[in-house]
């Protein structure tokens, strides 16, 4: 498994644009292609997808994108928040939200980890998430 840096998994063709991860880890031997001059993946290749929440990219990222990702059967999808959000409660921030595909294609929350906190992580590979590390860059 690797860290690729590209503009992101093509999950979808569609007229309104592709989705596209801030983040994600797909196997060393994942072929990029070239399309409209940025590398994109093979959604089938990739262990885990990851995205940011900006104000700007909120219902983006927290609706369409893993909906996207969720019916190209990218099996885990994790969500940062780094900004206020609704639901937030006494949670500090940066939180991060890991999700597993299930049988039935549906995203299930398996962690909400907030910063003072960490979690072990055994899925899609062994990581402790720490989330107050994520508001230091």
């Amino acid at each position: 498994m690797g860290l690729q840096s590209r503009a992101g998994t093509r999950c979808h063709r569609r007229r309104d644009g592709d989705a596209r991860a801030d983040l994600e880890v797909a196997g060393e031997s994942q072929e990029a292609t070239q399309e409209g001059g940025a590398e994109v993946g093979d959604p089938k290749q990739v262990h885990v997808v990851a995205e940011i929440t900006l104000a700007s990219t909120a219902s983006t990222d927290r609706i369409i994108k893993p909906a996207k990702y969720a019916a190209a059967g990218i099996p885990h999808f994790w969500r940062i928040e780094m900004r206020p959000f609704r639901g937030q409660g006494n949670d500090a921030l940066p939180v991060v939200f890991t999700y597993t595909l299930d049988e039935n294609g549906e995203y299930q929350l398996v962690h909400r980890v907030s910063a003072g906190m960490t979690a072990d992580l055994t899925e899609p590979f062994k990581l402790r998430l720490d989330p107050a590390a994520l508001g230091r860059i």
